[in-house]
């Protein structure tokens, strides 16, 4: 009897540990919506083909070469170019962070800058130029990885985003080249100095009346 009340805890103690052991290890989902907007901000081209590429690549954020190497794109650590990781693994390139394989992408992306801008409205075919994969097959089924409606919906949002920032940029460049007023000091005759506001960008008076831009009439009366 007393060897049976020592004996039973031993074996709970047992089960419990192995029970334990055969527990999956919980992995925590991918942020991919902060993925999409570090994109943008480091200044990926075509986000939506390169984000299929990060779940096919890393069989939806899940493989071993991402899980230890960090490593997004299935990258091969770099030789001939700038490259922001650390070292190799398995073959593949090592990443500090999730973060510094996104730069390193883009490094890669931006190396061949003429083609790249050639290749602006094919960029699986610039993929394929690249060589980033030398098999047809890889094309095919990047094609085919589905993006979520919300994943699409932030990338757009963010697109119309950028595409507002650079239209304002523009206007206000428009608007310091033709609207910004300055100081403009002319000789006039008779040993006389008239100062009057000018428009800049555009060209300096020679006559008694100029028309600048097209817009203002500017008259100087000698005294």
């Amino acid at each position: 009897m007393i060897t049976l009340i020592r004996i039973i805890p031993l074996i709970g103690i047992l089960l419990l540990s192995s029970s334990s052991k055969t527990k999956k290890k919980v992995i925590t989902p991918f942020p991919v919506d902060s993925l999409i907007l570090y994109m943008k901000e480091v200044g990926i081209k075509h986000i939506d083909i390169v984000l299929r590429q990060a779940k096919l690549e890393t069989y939806y954020f899940s493989s071993p070469i991402f899980r230890n190497n960090h490593n997004l794109f299935g990258m091969r650590l770099a030789k001939n170019r700038k490259t922001t990781a650390v070292g190799e693994s398995e073959t593949y390139a090592v990443y500090t962070d999730w973060k510094s394989s996104v730069k390193d992408y883009y490094l890669w992306q931006i190396r061949t800058p003429k083609m790249l801008d050639r290749y602006k409205n094919n960029y699986y075919a610039f993929l394929k130029i690249r060589h980033y994969s030398t098999k047809d097959r890889y094309y095919r089924v990047l094609k085919q990885v589905p993006l979520t409606k919300s994943e699409i919906e932030l990338n757009e949002l963010q697109r119309k985003h950028q595409n507002m920032k650079r239209k304002n940029k523009k206007q206000e460049v428009d608007e310091k080249k033709y609207f910004e007023k300055i100081n403009f000091v002319a000789p006039a005759t008779r040993g006389e100095t008239t100062k009057i506001n000018l428009l800049s960008g555009c060209s300096v008076f020679t006559h008694v009346t100029t028309t600048f831009c097209n817009t203002r009439t500017f008259t100087r009366t000698f005294t």
